[in-house]
């Protein structure tokens, strides 16, 4: 239907139009010549037909660059051509009455004089009601705002002409009409009706338009607010919160903006968090290869040094004893790299068993005590807890975490220094530890050294060896058996080792 509709309106050329609303007026007319009124009537019902022949043809013509060269000819040749068919199809009885002059009753020249400019008139109104229909339709596709009130006014202008045709062809009925006589002056009713819509056009749907308007602009403003919120928050601004106004649907739409807008903001806080960690792994890693570079360099060259000159003279033992330590250093240094992959992959292999404690302490003790004696000057020693009991862990595992730790403490403990390794028991954890008396560990950096390739600022200005891969695994090496591992700073550096007793402790 309103494809029917919008290919009717407006697309009419003028001879099509012509012959179109030509034919039905002439249709009209005879329909009218059929009914048994005076004079007066009869030639009242022709004029209120020509009025509505005029609004079909500003109905149907379509604009141009010709609009009012277009409606100048419909205008003025549809009242005599209408007028001319009209003297034919009347009926002789009345013929004459309506062509004689009469003081009382207006004659044919004098109506048809009157009806040229009403016609003008008319043709004028349905054109400006044509373009405010097409302003209104082009507009609510632009806002909201438009839309509801084009639907008001659209619906209150229906209903409007729709109830004026009703109670005119009731009160026609009422009066004596039949229901033939309806139906052929049904043209003029429609006129009638819509010549008494223009007048309730300026009168009351005006101030409605307006009203619509106002209420309208209430809610859309509303919307409004939130497409303002929205268009922050695709801009960058997460802070964007709504007045929610109501408890309404657009309520309901502004609450769900803002709990989304609260969600979105914490994930966007994560995502910028976890961004700004990945840039500083990023940075370290480039780091820790840089170092790893530098501590497989050195060795490498100085082996490529040492066997150059056993190549040269005959090998010495310093030189098969400076060869040993560098391999060892790159064993060691390989070994760590793989233990980090596996651990950072969650493929490290764990062979928890009961372990005595105890004893696995001293075995440590005595493996490092002549040594750190000879080469450094430092003491290490037990300390631990009577009556320890069995720990369920991985021995391997544990000794490379504790080997790792007494090496740190050798690193940075002056001669005449002393290292201790403690083992106690509480109700709910094992502790295990290793405590130096050495240059200790600044404060503010306490929180980092455990992170994969970073070293103190000790260790950077005393130039002492390390890729920052100790600590690192350490870490992961405690974590992956069930328990902790903490740092603190008295009178050296403790580094603690928690297990809960439920993991695995038993007597």
């Amino acid at each position: 239907m309103a494809q029917i509709v919008n290919g009717y309106v407006l697309s009419g050329s003028l001879l099509r139009t012509y012959l179109e609303w030509g034919g039905i007026g002439f249709l009209l007319l005879l329909g009218n010549s059929l009914l048994d009124y005076d004079a007066l009537i009869y030639m009242g019902n022709a004029a209120s037909l020509l009025s509505f022949v005029i609004m079909g043809c500003a109905l149907r013509l379509k604009t141009s660059p010709y609009e009012v060269l277009n409606s100048m000819v419909i205008m003025l040749s549809f009242p005599f051509l209408l007028w001319g068919s009209f003297l034919l199809v009347t009926p002789s009885s009345i013929r004459q009455t309506i062509l004689d002059t009469n003081i009382t009753e207006p004659n044919l020249p004098v109506v048809v004089a009157i009806m040229m400019p009403v016609a003008m008139l008319q043709y004028l109104e349905v054109r400006f009601s044509l373009w405010l229909l097409r302003y209104g339709q082009m507009m609510r596709h632009k806002r909201l705002m438009w839309t509801i009130t084009h639907s008001h006014i659209l619906i209150i202008a229906l209903v409007t002409v729709v109830t004026i045709v009703a109670l005119l062809s009731i009160f026609r009925v009422l009066d004596g009409g039949n229901l033939l006589e309806v139906v052929i002056i049904f043209p003029n009713i429609i006129t009638i009706s819509l010549t008494i819509f223009f007048v309730l056009l300026l009168l009351v749907l005006v101030p409605l338009w307006c009203l619509s308007f106002i209420i309208s602009r209430q809610i859309t403003h509303r919307l409004e607010t939130l497409t303002e919120a929205t268009t922050a928050m695709r801009s960058g601004n997460y802070t964007t919160r709504i007045v929610v106004n109501g408890q309404d649907e657009i309520a309901q739409l502004q609450t769900d903006f803002n709990a989304m807008a609260s969600e979105l903001e914490c994930v966007i806080g994560e995502l910028q968090h976890e961004r700004d960690r990945v840039a500083a792994l990023l940075v370290s890693r480039r780091k820790w290869f840089a170092n790893i570079s530098h501590d497989l360099r050195t060795p490498l060259a100085i082996l490529q040094s040492r066997l150059e000159l056993m190549d040269q003279n005959s090998p010495t033992s310093s030189d098969f004893e400076v060869i040993h330590g560098q391999v060892h250093g790159l064993t060691v240094l390989v070994a760590d790299l793989f233990d980090m992959a596996q651990l950072e992959l969650n493929s490290l292999s764990l062979s928890p068993q009961l372990t005595n404690i105890s004893m696995l302490l001293e075995q440590l003790s005595e493996s490092y005590r002549s040594m750190a004696w000879d080469k450094y000057r430092i003491s290490v020693i037990v300390e631990k807890q009577d009556n320890l009991p069995l720990l369920m862990v991985d021995p391997n595992r544990l000794i490379q975490i504790l080997s790792n730790l007494i090496s740190n403490s050798l690193k940075h403990t002056p001669p005449g220094g002393l290292i201790i390794l403690s083992a106690t028991v509480t109700e709910l954890h094992f502790c295990i530890g290793v405590h130096d008396t050495g240059s200790g560990i600044p404060m503010e950096e306490l929180p980092h050294i455990w992170e994969t390739s970073y070293r103190t600022s000790t260790a950077q200005v005393q130039n002492i060896d390390g890729t920052g891969l100790g600590l690192a695994i350490v870490k992961q090496l405690t974590e992956s058996m069930g328990g902790k591992v903490l740092a603190e700073i008295e009178e050296g550096t403790r580094i603690t080792l928690w297990f809960p007793v439920t993991v695995g402790a038993t007597t």
